[in-house]
């Protein structure tokens, strides 16, 4: 560009003349305009702006393939939680139901899974020995009972959950952590929980609870309080307390809020 306009220069000499009276001095273009040098200028300004709106073009692009590239993982994510999802088996009988009818069905898959897996981790929280309390609100008594009672269900069935709520970890961590301005991690948080039933999420609660044993801040608890992954529970959905320690106050503690229903379960 400088080249260009270096020969506009040269081409069209400028002379300061002093004909006036009052000494005023005007500027006057003495030899005849170039219109190679000013078609020559005007190519170079136009392909400036060209290359400028080029530029703004080729970012948004960039910026778009971006926010893609994000939502193709997270897509393909929730994909492989599902079948984590479908491979999770529990007997009937595991959980004193049955259907007392020939050739019924014997266990529950997927999602019904859980609501067994629930009533099993609410008996074991129920005929839970020891965890003495110090006191009827003894809040640390109370998470004792709660984390030796899903102990019990996990010695049985982890082989199952560990992959479950591990991948469910690293996907709500890898939406948590997501950089990019504009990109709205509120939707795919949503999208998520819409995905969950009441009983994995209920699941999940009491799972945050039994394990953390991450650098502060990396704790499946802590990321579901930052993400609201627990939000839309009721209070009443929780394990009935044999303390005076409501489970609302044990979650509480650790910054989980109940019934924000800004999603639906699956069932």
């Amino acid at each position: 560009m400088s080249a260009i306009f270096a020969k506009f220069r040269d081409d069209n000499k400028l002379t300061l003349i002093n004909d006036y009276p009052m000494n005023i001095c005007e500027i006057k273009f003495k030899a005849e305009y170039s219109i190679d040098s000013i078609i020559l200028a005007i190519t170079g300004v136009i392909l400036l702006i060209t290359a400028w709106i080029m530029k703004i073009g080729n970012d948004e692009n960039a910026r778009l393939n971006r926010f893609q590239s994000v939502a193709n993982s997270i897509l393909k994510q929730l994909e492989f939680h599902y079948n984590l999802l479908s491979r999770i088996r529990v007997p009937f009988a595991a959980a004193g139901r049955g259907f007392g009818y020939p050739d019924a069905p014997t266990e529950a898959q997927g999602q019904e899974a859980f609501e067994l897996l629930y009533d099993i981790l609410k008996s074991n929280y129920k005929t839970m020995p020891g965890s003495t309390y110090k006191s009827k609100f003894d809040r640390d008594a109370e998470e004792r009972r709660i984390k030796d009672a899903f102990t019990q269900l996990y010695t049985e069935y982890g082989g199952m959950l560990g992959n479950y709520f591990k991948n469910l970890y690293l996907l709500v961590k890898y939406i948590q952590g997501i950089k990019y301005k504009d990109f709205d991690k509120i939707y795919y948080m949503d999208l998520l929980k819409s995905q969950l039933s009441k009983y994995e999420i209920l699941l999940l609660a009491y799972d945050c609870i039994w394990i953390q044993n991450k650098p502060k801040g990396e704790n499946f608890i802590e990321l579901a309080a930052d993400s609201e992954l627990l939000s839309a529970l009721e209070p009443d959905e929780l394990i009935n307390s044999v303390s005076g320690v409501k489970h609302t106050d044990v979650f509480d503690h650790y910054g989980i809020q109940f019934g924000n229903h800004r999603i639906e379960f699956t069932n």
